[in-house]
């Protein structure tokens, strides 16, 4: 069986709508919920299907991942009465651009977090390898680091510059952002270093990270998503657990 997710209890016939980034962080956490949206683009699914298509995923898991997908408006049911383990969607317009980012820009951080991280940082603890999405969910997951790497120049920075921006965004800790993005290899020192002063750079893979979310934040802003769920103060729901 797979993991189901947790999600909040929503009463009311209509739950609220949430955000593009709650959905993404959500996707992200295993490989089996991005390949079930994925299923997606060849035609209409219902729940059911998923569970059939994707291995690792039950029923119940797969129920709620479309439910959560039609609040982030991903999907949409084809019918509006009957059950809801029963009603076929299919992809908004929104959900297939996003579709299209992660095919392509996703995939190319998986190559550059092949290249760019060192081994024992590639390896996820469960026989696989950390990659774009990995990366990702960090950012988001961090308060205030989507929103600093977005504004990190293409050019080299001192170190004094970075504790002033950090500084500026509400509830950000500089040191929990500079390891971070250290740690993921999205920034690096360069390699002249004056006695006194340390000045950072963004690396390869920091820069297709910052073109990522760039794009992203796009289609977050030309969608109707409520914009409380900001990503400079985004706080994900629990993780789920493993059944």
């Amino acid at each position: 069986m797979g993991s189901r997710p947790e999600g909040r209890r929503v009463r009311g016939n209509e739950p609220p709508a949430v955000s593009l980034w709650k959905a993404l962080d959500y996707l992200l956490r295993r490989r089996n919920y991005l390949l079930a949206f994925r299923r997606f683009r060849a035609r209409p699914r219902r729940p059911a299907d998923l569970s059939r298509l994707v291995p690792g995923l039950g029923t119940g898991t797969a129920t709620q991942l479309v439910q959560l997908l039609v609040r982030a408006r991903l999907l949409k049911r084809l019918e509006s009465d009957g059950s809801r383990e029963r009603s076929p969607c299919t992809l908004t317009a929104e959900g297939g651009r996003l579709l299209d980012i992660l095919q392509t820009e996703l995939r190319r951080l998986d190559a550059l977090c092949r290249k760019s991280l060192p081994p024992a940082r590639q390896d996820n603890g469960c026989g696989g390898r950390r990659g774009g999405a990995w990366v990702v969910r960090r950012l988001l997951r961090l308060r205030g680091a989507m929103a600093l790497l977005a504004q990190l120049p293409a050019g080299e920075f001192a170190g004094e510059q970075f504790v002033h921006w950090v500084k500026a965004l509400p509830g950000a800790s500089v040191g929990a952002c500079l390891h971070l993005l250290m740690y993921c290899g999205l920034v690096e020192r360069t390699r002249t270093q004056h006695p006194r002063h340390r000045d950072y750079q963004l690396s390869e893979l920091g820069r297709q990270t910052q073109l990522l979310l760039a794009i992203l934040q796009s289609l977050a802003d030309e969608g109707v998503h409520d914009h409380a769920d900001n990503a400079a103060i985004f706080f994900p729901e629990a993780e789920p657990k493993t059944a």
